[in-house]
C-alpha cells in the first residue's frame, strides 16, 4: 500500500522520479515487451513451431477392412509458416483408397502438400485404405519442408514433435490361409568368366492350409546366360517364371536352374513368391520382401588379361548463346590391372553443335567422330579437348564411349551405351540471362467413381525461381471416355485444345486449374499435365518433352456400383498357318478369367477374313457363324474356355482372323470391350498359295568361334541375319531370317538354279566370314540342298561377352507363302520328314 501511495503521490514532486519509480517504470516496460513486442521480435525472425499428430481407427482390422489414418499439423508460432510439406509414404500392407482434408496429396509419392499455416492454425488430412496383410503394420508421417526455420525440430530427421506414427494390426480374414517360405542359394559361389553355377530354390508351405496356383519369379542378374533347369513343376527361363501349381501344407518344392557366368564382379539371382490362391500369413506376393522372398550372390574373377577403362566427359560452359563456342572434355584412364591396346572411342556430337578445333592425344577424326587412342598402359590417362560453336538453341548433349580394345575391360563392354567406359555431357542455350524451375503436380477426386460420375482433376504449378517467369502455358491431355463439364482456373483454360494459358507467373507463386469431367466407360482413365511453353528457360526441364518436374499424370478407374471384377485374357491361333487354295485351316480361341471374380454374360465376336468359308465348330458356349458372335455365358475366376472354328481358304494371299472380348457384366481389370486392343483382342493369319512346290534350300549361320570355317559343337547360331535366294532363272528373289538357333529354310521352291548368299549388314559390323559368301545351287523338283551355312567370326579380337541365346525344340519356318517344315539337328542328313511335310 506505501508503495501504491507513493506512486498516487508522485505528481506532487513536481515531475521529479526517485530511483524507486524509475525501477517501476523500468518492470512495467519488460512487462509491456514480453506480452507484445518480443513475439512480435520473434515473429519478425520467421520462427516456427510446427508439431504433427498421427492417429489410426480402428487399430485392430482384419485383411480386406478399411483403416482411417488422420495427420494433423499444428503451428505453435511465433511467426506463421509457408511452403509446409509433410511425408507419409503408406507402407506395404496398405492399399490406398481415397483422401480427404487441407492442401494436396500425392498417394504415389506420399506427398502431403500443405502450403501456408497461420499461427495457431491445424491442418489434417484424411487417408483411406484397405488392410492387405496379416501382422503389425506400422506407418509414419513427418513434416519435410518449410520456408521458416522449426524452434525445435528439423524436417525430414525422424524424430522430434514434426514427427508421429501410428500402427495397427491386422488379423485374417477367416478365409485360407498358407506361410509359404522360400530360400535361395547359389553352387559354387566362387566362379570365374565362362564358369557353371547352380542357382537352387527351395519353396515350402508351413501352412496350416494347402496352397494352389503357386507361381514364383526368378530374376535371373544381367551377366548369366541360362544352360538348363530341374526340378518341380514348370519353370519359363526366358520370363523367369516358375509355376508350382498346388503345394499341400508341409511339403515342398525345388528348382535348380544351372546358368553361365559371363562377367567379371558380384551377381545376385533374386527370387519370389508373385501369386497364390490363398492368403499368405506374413508375406504379400510380389512386394520385395519377406519370408517368401531371397537372393543368392556369385563372385566372378577373370581370366586373362583385363584391362578398366574408364571415361568422363564435361563440358565447359555448359550455358551458352546461340553463336558461342563450348569445349567437350574426354578423359580416358586405364585402370588396369593389364596394360591396353588397340583402344578407340567414339564420340557422338549432337546436331546442334559446328565442329571448330581439337587438341589432345591420339588422333581424332571429327567427320567420323572416331578417337584413335591406340596403347594405354595401366594407370595412365588421355585427353581429347573438342572445340564447337552452338549454332541452335535448344539441350545439347554429346556422348562418348569406349568402341575397342584389344583385351577384355574388367566391367565394361565396349560399345553398349552404358558402363564406366561411357559418359555424356550437356550444354543448354538461353535468349537471356533469367531462369525458372516450374514444377506441377496433377491429381484426380475420387479416383474410382461409377460410370457417370464425376471426377475434378486438379493441376497445381509452381515456380521455384529464381527468376519470374512469363509467357507460361500448360497442355492438359485428357483421354478419350471423359466429358468435359466445367473448370475453375488462374488464366485462361480451352476445353477444346486442352490449353491452359498462365501467362505470368512470379517467384514462389502457384496457381491452380480444376477441371470436372463425367467419366463415360468403364476402364482406368489417365489425363496427364505439361508446361508446353515459357519465355524462360527452365533449370531442370524441357517443355513438351514428356518427362521432368513439369510434367504429371493422374489417373482414375471406373466401373457400375455392385459390380465384380474379372481380367478376361483371350489368345488366337491358326493350324497349319501355311497352306494352299482349297486347304482347312483351325483357328483355335482359348477365353480365361483370371479373376479374381466370376464373370457372366461374357461375348465374344470373331472377325474372320472374307477369303474363308466356314466348315464346322466346336466348343464352349453357342458360336453363329453368320455373326461371328461366340456366346460364353458365364466363366469362373481361373477358368479357361475354348472354340475351334475350321474353314477352307479361298483365294491366295494372308488372311487375318481378329477375335475380342465385346461384352461382359463385370469390369476388366485392364481391358474395354470392343476397343480393338489389349490382352482380350487377339489375332492370328495364314499365308496362301496356289501352288505347293517341293524343293528346299537352308541349313545355319552360326558364330565360329576358332574361325576355322567348321561348325564344332558348342558353336552357336547367330539369331536374326538374314539370307537372300535368287533364282537365276526367273531374277526373282525372298529373304529368310535366322531363327533364335541360327537355322533359315527356304521351302516350297520350283526346280532350277538359285544363289544363296547372306545379308552381312543384318549382322554385326565387326563380323567377317570364315565359309563363302554365297552358294550356286541347282534344284531338281522334290530336290533339298540343306549345306548352304555360314560362319561368322570378329574381325578384331572379342572385347566383351555377347552371348547367344539357344532356344529348345525345332524350327518352324515360313516362306514364300508356301508350306511349314520341321527341321531339327538329326535330320539334316535325310530328305523323308521333309518329303512328308511337304505331302509328297
Amino acid at each position: 500500500m506505501k508503495a501504491a501511495g507513493a506512486l498516487r503521490a508522485s505528481p506532487a514532486r513536481h515531475g521529479r522520479f526517485d530511483v524507486g519509480d524509475r525501477a517501476l517504470i523500468l518492470i512495467g516496460a519488460l512487462y509491456l515487451f514480453s506480452l507484445v513486442l518480443a513475439p512480435a521480435a520473434a515473429a519478425y525472425t520467421g520462427e516456427i513451431d510446427l508439431e504433427l499428430d498421427k492417429s489410426v481407427a480402428p487399430d485392430t482390422v482384419a485383411v480386406g477392412e478399411t483403416v482411417i489414418w488422420t495427420v494433423s499439423v499444428t503451428n505453435r508460432g511465433p511467426g506463421d509458416a509457408t511452403s509446409v510439406a509433410v511425408g507419409d509414404n503408406l507402407p506395404s500392407g496398405l492399399v490406398y483408397v481415397s483422401h480427404d482434408g487441407d492442401g494436396a496429396f500425392d498417394p504415389a509419392e506420399g506427398v502431403w502438400m500443405i502450403g501456408d499455416v497461420p499461427l495457431d492454425a491445424t491442418k489434417t488430412l484424411r487417408i483411406e485404405t484397405v488392410a492387405a496383410a496379416v501382422g503389425e503394420i506400422v506407418n509414419e508421417a513427418e513434416v519435410t519442408m518449410a520456408d521458416q526455420e522449426d524452434l525445435d525440430s528439423i524436417p525430414g530427421d525422424g524424430q522430434g514433435d514434426d514427427w508421429d506414427d501410428a500402427s495397427i494390426q491386422v488379423t485374417p480374414d477367416g478365409s485360407e490361409l498358407i506361410d509359404l517360405e522360400l530360400t535361395k542359394m547359389a553352387n559354387p559361389v566362387a566362379v570365374q568368366v565362362g564358369d557353371q553355377t547352380t542357382w537352387t530354390i527351395e519353396l515350402t508351405n508351413q501352412g496350416p492350409t494347402d496352397a494352389s496356383g503357386v507361381a514364383v519369379t526368378v530374376a535371373s542378374p544381367t551377366g548369366v546366360s541360362y544352360v538348363s533347369h530341374t526340378g518341380d513343376g514348370l519353370f519359363d527361363p526366358v520370363s523367369g517364371t516358375w509355376t508350382v501349381g498346388d503345394l499341400a501344407a508341409g511339403v515342398s518344392a525345388t528348382l535348380a536352374i544351372l546358368t553361365t557366368v559371363e562377367v567379371v564382379g558380384e551377381l545376385t539371382c533374386v527370387a519370389e513368391v508373385t501369386m497364390a490362391d490363398q492368403q499368405d500369413v506374413d508375406s504379400i506376393p510380389g512386394d520385395g520382401q519377406g519370408d517368401d522372398w531371397d537372393d543368392a550372390s556369385v563372385v566372378v574373377s577373370p581370366r586373362g588379361d583385363l584391362i578398366d577403362l574408364e571415361l568422363t566427359k564435361a563440358a565447359d560452359p555448359t550455358r551458352v548463346v546461340v553463336g558461342d563456342e563450348t569445349t567437350w572434355t574426354v578423359d580416358l584412364t586405364n585402370q588396369g590391372p593389364a596394360d591396353a591396346s588397340g583402344v578407340a572411342v567414339t564420340v557422338a556430337s549432337p546436331t546442334g553443335v559446328s565442329y571448330v578445333s581439337h587438341t589432345g592425344d591420339g588422333l581424332f577424326d571429327s567427320v567420323s567422330g572416331m578417337w584413335t587412342v591406340g596403347d594405354l598402359a595401366a594407370g595412365t590417362s588421355v585427353t581429347l579437348a573438342i572445340v564447337t560453336t552452338v549454332v541452335e538453341e535448344g539441350r545439347w548433349t554429346c556422348e562418348a564411349e569406349v568402341t575397342a580394345a584389344d583385351q577384355e575391360d574388367f566391367d565394361s563392354v565396349p560399345g553398349d551405351g552404358e558402363g564406366d567406359d561411357w559418359d555424356d555431357a550437356t550444354v543448354a542455350t538461353r535468349p537471356g540471362d533469367e531462369l525458372i524451375d516450374l514444377e506441377l503436380t496433377k491429381a484426380a477426386e475420387p479416383q474410382t467413381l461409377a460410370v457417370g460420375g464425376e471426377a475434378t482433376w486438379t493441376v497445381d504449378l509452381t515456380n521455384q525461381g529464381p527468376d519470374d517467369a512469363t509467357g507460361v502455358a500448360v497442355t492438359v491431355t485428357a483421354p478419350a471416355g471423359l466429358t468435359y463439364v466445367s473448370h475453375q482456373a488462374v488464366g485462361a483454360f480451352d476445353p477444346g485444345t486442352g490449353v491452359w494459358t498462365v501467362g505470368d507467373l512470379a517467384v514462389g507463386e502457384v496457381v491452380v486449374l480444376q477441371m470436372v469431367t463425367v467419366v463415360d466407360r468403364k476402364g482406368e482413365w489417365i489425363c496427364q499435365a505439361e508446361v508446353t511453353a515459357a519465355d524462360q528457360m527452365d533449370v531442370d526441364s524441357a517443355p513438351g518433352d514428356g518427362e521432368g518436374d513439369d510434367w504429371d499424370e493422374a489417373r482414375v478407374a471406373t466401373g457400375t456400383p455392385g459390380d465384380g471384377v474379372i481380367d478376361l485374357e483371350l489368345t488366337k491361333t491358326a493350324e497349319p498357318t501355311l497352306l494352299a487354295v482349297g486347304d482347312e485351316s483351325v483357328w483355335t480361341i482359348d477365353l480365361t478369367n483370371q479373376g479374381p471374380d466370376g464373370a457372366t454374360g461374357v461375348a465374344v465376336t470373331v472377325s474372320s477374313p472374307p477369303a474363308v468359308t466356314y466348315v464346322s465348330h466346336a466348343g464352349v458356349g453357342a458360336f453363329a457363324p453368320a455373326t461371328g458372335v461366340w456366346t460364353v455365358g458365364d466363366i469362373g475366376a481361373g477358368e479357361t474356355v475354348t472354340l475351334e472354328i475350321a474353314t477352307t481358304v479361298d483365294d491366295v494371299g494372308r488372311w487375318t482372323c481378329v477375335a475380342e472380348v465385346t461384352t461382359a457384366d463385370q469390369q476388366d481389370a485392364d481391358s474395354v470391350p470392343g476397343d480393338g486392343e489389349g490382352d482380350d483382342w487377339d489375332e492370328a493369319g495364314v499365308e496362301v498359295s496356289s501352288v505347293l512346290a517341293s524343293a528346299v534350300v537352308g541349313d545355319t549361320v552360326w558364330l565360329d568361334d576358332d574361325a576355322d570355317g567348321i561348325q564344332d559343337p558348342g558353336e552357336a547360331g547367330i539369331a536374326g541375319a538374314v539370307v537372300v535366294l535368287t533364282n537365276t532363272d526367273t531374277n526373282a528373289t525372298a529373304t529368310q531370317t535366322t531363327n533364335a538357333n541360327g537355322l533359315y529354310l527356304f521351302s516350297a521352291l520350283d526346280a532350277g538354279s538359285y544363289v544363296a548368299a547372306i545379308d552381312m549388314s543384318s549382322v554385326d559390323a565387326k563380323m567377317g566370314l570364315t565359309t563363302p559368301g554365297s552358294f550356286t545351287i541347282s534344284l531338281a523338283d522334290n530336290d533339298a540342298f540343306l549345306a548352304a551355312d555360314f560362319g561368322l567370326a570378329e574381325q578384331l579380337p572379342v572385347t566383351g561377352f555377347d552371348p547367344i541365346p539357344v532356344a529348345v525344340g525345332g524350327l518352324i519356318l515360313l516362306l514364300l507363302g508356301a508350306v511349314a517344315l520341321e527341321l531339327t539337328w538329326p535330320e539334316r542328313e535325310g530328305r523323308r520328314l521333309a518329303t512328308a511335310a511337304l505331302g509328297r
